[in-house]
């Protein structure tokens, strides 16, 4: 399993299907070199048959019966129509917080005696969040060459008068899920809030606005070439993701 990346408490997501599977007439070759030319209908991997629909009716073949490139046709086959099936595929998605403070330096002016000093003038303390996926195939057969996109939509409040909205974008490149199993992927380290607190005994004039973020919503899609070239693709959304029609409001921040 290989992953390239171009995101406390969990939320299991089922994800839903936009796109249906395309089907269309191919050929699937015995390796007695007899040829079968239809439409797959049906793949049984327990009994390792395959339904193949005719213009003259309908005949079943054994995958093993089949040659090489023939059994990977049907296999993709069956991991299109697998993939678009959203009990087949589930995402789990935990968002961890963690803080890093530091000192900041400045001049502190003292009255007894009456001078002025370099020293910890205050403290600023960083809150960044991390969005773990959790991807979980729950099929018997693997889901290979998978694309995710995601955002996350928040809003930041720069100002008393304004308020930001931008959307972190981030992509990866997955090898392969294989049948029963899952991977993980997770966003770098992202800046959610910052806040300046006083040194004691410290009046500290000009003490930067703290600010925080809300986060509103994760968007993710989940996409694989299907057999005829196609992309069959899939969507999950967490929180309050805006409409689709409003997301050029919010400014892309790219990872």
């Amino acid at each position: 399993m290989r992953i390239r990346h171009f995101i406390s408490a969990a939320a299991i997501i089922p994800l839903l299907c936009f796109s249906a599977v395309p089907i269309g007439t191919v050929t699937l070759t015995e390796t007695n070199g007899v040829s079968i030319t239809g439409e797959i209908t049906a793949y049984s991997s327990t009994r390792g048959l395959v339904t193949i629909q005719k213009e003259t009716g309908c005949t079943r073949c054994p995958l093993s019966a089949l040659s090489n490139e023939s059994r990977d046709l049907v296999m993709q086959w069956a991991s299109d129509r697998k993939f678009a099936c959203k009990s087949m595929l589930s995402m789990d998605i935990q968002k961890t917080f963690t803080q890093s403070s530091s000192n900041i330096v400045g001049t502190i002016t003292y009255s007894m005696p009456e001078e002025e000093k370099e020293g910890t003038i205050g403290i600023v303390t960083r809150e960044f969040c991390t969005s773990t996926f959790n991807l979980t195939n729950q099929s018997d057969t693997p889901f290979d060459n998978l694309e995710a996109d995601y955002r996350i939509f928040y809003t930041q409040q720069l100002t008393r008068e304004y308020t930001g909205k931008y959307q972190l974008a981030g992509r990866y490149e997955i090898e392969t899920v294989a049948p029963g199993s899952g991977v993980e992927f997770e966003t770098t380290n992202f800046l959610c809030g910052i806040e300046y607190k006083a040194a004691p005994r410290v009046n500290w004039t000009g003490k930067p606005r703290s600010t925080g973020v809300n986060i509103e919503g994760v968007w993710m899609r989940l996409r694989k070439p299907g057999l005829s070239g196609e992309w069959i693709e899939r969507e999950i959304e967490d929180g309050n993701v805006p409409h689709k029609r409003d997301r050029a409001n919010y400014q892309k921040v790219y990872q």
